[in-house]
């Protein structure tokens, strides 16, 4: 017995020590001492306030290396309040493995810090039972928290203190976000590819740990973790909408993992979640959830605040993976998050080419990277072989923004875009222009696709844009300082376009082109035209260049214009056209009009000029019939809406024609075939009239002039003559350019030396008054006794009806198409 400096030494057989109380001054000390140890009896009670003080008491020599310094690691601090030893049998056969002795250690110990493993956290004890049996180490009863998770009763068991092996079974109650973060600090967190911290979880849960540590090789150790969530719900980071109700359990071990009857909610629709271990189609990856469910458009705008509530309907089935990299790896791979469907029963009406029908399947599949290093979210993705992209998203205050990537239209390989922005390549079938911006721009505007663009250099099999189509067209976007630079490359549609960012600031949109071909739209009808007409107030100054303009198949050289911007739209003080046969001079504008059904109005005063009617006539699509070098028309006129292909359905306004001497093409010999004169401005094709028993082969005229009034694409005139050496030949009536039909009349009038028959004699009455006044009004001059001839014109431009006539019938016409006022 032993207490500061004294010593007793007890000879005997037999030895007790009873109710020995132990303090950092009092040791007990056996020793023995000859061949045959005693019988001990060793009762005693004590109490030390601090676990550091025990754990200097433990006898370091006679225990294995590794378990004195796992006892040494394990018992941070804390406090033992009680305290009771016994020790019976006979010391020679100490620690009494074969039942023929007791060795027992019973302690109390209160707000422990217990490291029971590095590898996890430490657990805060608030209260534990010990116990030392023989070489037996446990404890049953005990409450502790760890990380939030708090546990009652655990079993922590070294079985054998010779071979030490740390055993622990125990059932934590807590949240899913507590379990997570015991996880994240526990080598669960490999499992998971130590990417826990980008999963946001909430809800209650419980933890079972079954954890088994050989102290003598630590490394060695396993676990099986198994986490029962009640209706938890885990996001993402950079995802949204969270997944929620969930129920079902989790089990993780250190090479395996598992789910069983796990399910939840995602986007308000039910799914089904299973965890399993990587496949080898996977090398870079350790563990994968996946979600299979059902989607709807509503919930797809709701979740992830899509402004497409007018784009998207309809369901679709889809499967989702969460792909958690593996530990370790070098390089290591990122947290994948991806989906794919085939969209059956999904509706999409963006335009082309990411639209379908809820009929088709598109195989669709996206990716969601979840770059390391904080190097951001990397979203790619195909739907077919009709897009494809690669995105690359950053944080910047917290908050995720658009910083580069590359949208590939067609089949074609992806690149990697060198500079910021969205950089769109590639082949596709369709673009239309107006629906693109009609989601991007104005108060209805859903898409802010624009502000993203750098660059676009695609090919257009068919590209739809301010009401016209082009075929096979070459299209290069760049965005630089102040303008969009627009290359452009096709059959009609050739040179350079710069559009200012901001309309509004004044800088000119410039055309520098060297075609520049309107051919029109085919496809769409005049409703669709005018839903797409621009509104003038809201274009910038425009500056117009180009080697050939044309509107359809009507060519007019080269042009170029300066249109102003005023509050109503853009006006022109001077627009001129060159061609080799002739050349256009005048003024212009497109100005808002509220009366007009395009909102808008565009008006053109000029003059044409003409030094070879028939090749100008071929430029302007007019069939030629008149052979002459003098020509000039002067234009005032106006049609709805903006520069257009199919503006003569709209023209109104006036033209006047005058032509010098020339001659009538195409006429056959022995008959006299006269050239229909509209087609000097607008008809197409010829009108044809029959006088072969009066004329010859190069009928030759003097003059050809006349007067039209133009109302919705309907010309009248009242006073087109052609005067000739042989005869006069007067027209009045109408010509409907939009359905190409005639409702026209013709008076032809020998010169001295020519005889016409009397096929339509003058008769007495108003008729002939009003024939004889509307003569007197086309020639300028007293009409003869004999020798006029009446003709009627009807029917389409391909089969025209050609009749003789009177001059009643010519009165008549005349009244019908406003030659004749009510008095006359």
């Amino acid at each position: 017995w032993r207490r500061g400096d004294e010593k007793t030494t007890i000879l005997s057989d037999s030895i007790t020590i009873s109710n020995a109380f132990i303090d950092s001054q009092t040791n007990v000390e056996i020793v023995i001492d000859g061949e045959q140890s005693p019988e001990v009896d060793l009762v005693s009670s004590w109490s030390i306030a601090d676990i550091a003080a025990a754990k200097a008491y433990i006898p370091e020599p006679v225990m294995k290396p590794k378990l004195f310094l796992w006892f040494q690691d394990a018992l941070i601090a804390g406090r033992m309040t009680r305290g009771a030893t016994r020790l019976q049998g006979r010391l020679d056969r100490f620690p009494f493995a074969d039942g023929s002795g007791r060795f027992q250690i019973e302690a109390t110990v209160n707000d422990l810090d217990f490291r029971y493993a590095r590898q996890f956290p430490v657990a805060n004890v608030t209260e534990m039972d010990v116990v030392l049996e023989n070489t037996r180490l446990y404890t049953r009863r005990n409450r502790s928290v760890s990380l939030g998770n708090r546990t009652v009763d655990a079993r922590v068991e070294i079985p054998d203190l010779r071979d030490p092996v740390l055993e622990i079974d125990a059932m934590s109650t807590g949240t899913l976000s507590t379990i997570k973060n015991f996880a994240a600090a526990s080598p669960i967190s490999r499992v998971f590819g130590g990417q826990l911290d980008r999963v946001t979880v909430a809800g209650n849960a419980t933890l079972q740990l079954d954890l088994t540590v050989p102290l003598k090789d630590v490394p060695a150790y396993s676990f099986t973790a198994r986490i029962v969530s009640d209706d938890g719900s885990v996001a993402v980071e950079g995802l949204k909408p969270p997944i929620t109700n969930i129920n079902g359990s989790v089990t993780i071990e250190r090479e395996t993992l598992l789910s069983e009857s796990l399910g939840g909610q995602f986007l308000g629709e039910p799914v089904t979640i299973t965890l399993a271990d990587a496949t080898d189609a996977l090398p870079d990856f350790r563990a994968v959830v996946t979600v299979d469910g059902l989607a709807t458009a509503d919930s797809i705008n709701r979740g992830f605040e899509l402004p497409l509530d007018e784009q998207l309907s309809g369901t679709f089935a889809y499967t989702a993976e969460v792909l958690f990299p593996r530990a370790g790896a070098e390089p290591p791979a990122p947290l994948t998050v991806r989906m794919r469907s085939n969209l059956q029963g999904f509706d999409v009406k963006l335009p082309a080419p990411f639209g379908k029908s809820p009929d088709d399947e598109k195989e669709f599949g996206a990716a969601l990277a979840f770059l390391p290093a904080g190097g951001g979210i990397q979203s790619t993705g195909r739907s077919a072989d009709e897009f494809a992209w690669d995105i690359l998203f950053t944080q910047s205050d917290g908050a995720w923004d658009f910083d580069r990537g590359v949208l590939m239209l067609g089949g074609a390989a992806l690149i990697n875009p060198e500079v910021r922005g969205l950089h769109i390549r590639g082949r596709t079938p369709e673009v239309r222009l107006d629906d693109w911006l009609a989601l991007s721009r104005g108060e209805d505007a859903k898409v802010d696709i624009a502000e993203r663009i750098r660059s676009i250099d695609l090919v257009v099999d068919n590209l739809y844009m301010l009401g016209q189509h082009y075929t096979d067209q070459q299209v290069r976007v760049d965005r630089s300082a102040r303008d969009w630079l627009v290359q452009l490359e096709g059959e009609l549609l050739t040179g350079s376009v710069f559009v200012p960012y901001d309309f509004s600031a004044g800088r000119a949109l410039v055309l520098d082109m060297e075609r520049l071909v309107l051919p029109g739209d085919d496809t769409s009808n005049r409703a669709e035209r005018e839903k797409t007409s621009l509104d003038p107030r809201g274009l910038p100054p425009i500056s117009l260049k180009a080697g050939e303009l044309g509107f359809g198949e009507r060519y007019f050289g080269a042009v170029e214009a300066e249109f102003a911007r005023t509050p109503d739209g853009l006006t022109s003080e001077r627009i001129v056209a060159r061609d080799n046969s002739f050349e256009i001079v005048g003024s212009g504008s497109w100005l808002a009009d509220p009366e007009d059904p395009k909102g808008s109005r565009s008006q053109l005063t000029a003059t044409l000029t003409s030094r070879d009617v028939v090749a100008t006539m071929t430029r302007l699509n007019y069939q030629p019939g008149i052979v002459s070098d003098d020509m000039s028309l002067l234009f005032d006129m106006s049609f709805s809406g903006g520069p257009s292909w199919d503006f003569l359905q709209t023209l109104d306004g006036t033209v006047a024609v005058r032509l010098g001497s020339g001659q009538l093409d195409d006429v056959e010999p022995g008959a006299g075939r006269m050239f229909g004169l509209m087609s000097i401005v607008a008809l197409p094709r010829r009108l044809s009239l029959d006088f072969r028993d009066v004329f010859q082969k190069g009928f030759g005229f003097d003059s050809i002039q006349g007067d039209f009034r133009f109302d919705d694409g309907t010309a009248y005139t009242c006073n087109l003559s052609l005067e000739g050496p042989a005869a006069d030949i007067g027209i009045i009536g109408r010509v409907d350019l939009v359905n190409r039909d005639y409702s026209q009349a013709a008076v032809v009038n020998a010169n001295v030396g020519n005889t016409l028959p009397v096929v339509g004699a003058l008769a007495a009455g108003p008729q002939a008054a009003a024939a004889l006044f509307l003569f007197s009004q086309i020639f300028k001059k007293p009409l003869q006794d004999i020798g006029q001839v009446y003709y009627s014109v009807s029917g389409n431009w391909d089969e025209p009806v050609i009749e003789s006539a009177n001059a009643a019938q010519f009165a008549a016409i005349g009244q019908q198409n406003g030659c004749l006022n009510d008095t006359e």
